[in-house]
């Protein structure tokens, strides 16, 4: 059964003003006044201007939907109503929009982009040997010219890739073996260059901390910079340290029910570009609160009420908010910006949203009263 739940102590930025924002400005949650301080440390700073719109037959799918590190290639998953599945993913690049040439496959996971703007997707073959049988295709949508990587082993399992499991350089995919049924916590490290998969067994760890039978979701995990360290996110239990050279784990903190992963939505990386903080959201009242826990400290730093967050390059934090408004924090400077406001008519509601990692560009589909739908794109 559980052990007793003990968190770090939590500390809010002074100068995150988003909860108040969402429930009303006047006062804080303990009835005061706000503070001169506090009045001030939230800046406006509208820097980003409208370059770009596109006009979208149908809706777009808020599960494809990516924009590369620079912000010059954007890809997407269409579909013709909003309960329907994708029927095509288009692809816009440097002004330019073309269908993306994937092919069909017999599993529903959808493409993603890399940040330097390659399609990535899985795909699968029943009919292959098993050593064969999955595989990850890599699609350069300006040449289309494709590469194949397959995890040569007998598992037989489809692999899954999404912005918040994969990345780069080098392409790896870090992902959960799904196998709970055994009540059993196995993770993997493939490195899909060398083709080398190092297994990961959370399971006594894990077990130390919570019933197994109670596990809602597989982990989020994300690999520091040097390779040496895994951080696992684990929904309603807490945040899990994993040594890749000893094989060692422990939980750094533990959590309760409505603990979750940032990236549910942003399929974003759970752990910030300077390996210092790991993003995760709480959930209550069917609205997400989102803080940025410290690895040197050991304290969860609260930045407020939002949808998702993004992880920039440079170490900052950008978060999409239920006011429609993308924030932006500074852990260093202890200070946050209103970023970018969109302008949306009354009727208007924007259905999917994204971040480039650089924080030069901004992405979002706004669908109107009679359901048509324009990606606007905007630049700082």
């Amino acid at each position: 059964m559980r052990k007793s739940l003990v968190y770090g102590a939590m500390v809010s930025l002074t100068s995150v003003t988003l909860l108040s924002a969402c429930g009303g400005n006047e006062e804080d949650g303990n009835g005061n006044e706000p503070t001169d301080e506090n009045e001030n440390a939230e800046v406006e700073a509208e820097g980003y201007s409208h370059f770009d719109e596109i006009s979208i037959e149908g809706h777009v799918a808020d599960t494809v939907f990516y924009i590369s590190e620079n912000g010059d290639t954007l890809l997407w998953g269409e579909k013709p109503g909003q309960l329907t599945n994708i029927e095509s993913s288009k692809v816009w690049m440097n002004g330019e929009t073309k269908e993306a040439d994937i092919p069909e496959r017999e599993h529903p996971i959808q493409p993603m982009l890399s940040e330097s703007g390659m399609i990535v997707y899985s795909h699968s073959d029943s009919d292959r040997p098993i050593e064969e049988r999955n595989w990850v295709a890599e699609l350069n949508p300006s040449s289309e010219e494709v590469t194949e990587f397959y995890m040569d082993n007998d598992w037989d399992q489809y692999v899954v890739t999404m912005g918040s499991n994969y990345s780069e350089d080098p392409r790896r995919v870090i992902s959960s073996r799904n196998h709970y049924d055994d009540e059993v916590v196995h993770m993997y490290l493939w490195d899909m260059d060398s083709n080398e998969v190092k297994e990961i067994d959370l399971t006594e760890t894990v077990a130390n901390e919570v019933d197994l039978e109670e596990l809602s979701a597989y982990p989020h995990g994300a690999i520091t910079s040097d390779g040496t360290e895994m951080y696992a996110v684990l929904a309603d239990v807490g945040i899990l340290h994993y040594n890749l050279e000893d094989d060692t784990s422990e939980f750094i903190h533990s959590a309760e029910v409505g603990f979750f992963a940032n990236n549910e939505k942003s399929q974003t990386s759970i752990l910030t570009s300077d390996d210092r903080y790991i993003l995760y959201a709480m959930l209550e009242d069917r609205r997400m609160t989102h803080f940025a826990y410290s690895i040197e400290s050991g304290e969860s730093i609260e930045l407020g009420e939002g949808i998702a967050t993004y992880p920039l390059t440079d170490g900052t934090i950008m978060m999409f908010t239920y006011d429609d408004e993308f924030i932006h924090f500074n852990l260093d400077t202890d200070t946050t910006t209103t970023a970018h406001t969109p302008e949306l008519g009354e009727d208007d509601r924007i259905d999917s949203f994204t971040v480039s990692s650089d924080g030069t560009t901004l992405a979002y589909a706004v669908r109107d009263e009679n359901n048509e739908t324009v990606i606007q794109l905007v630049r700082n």
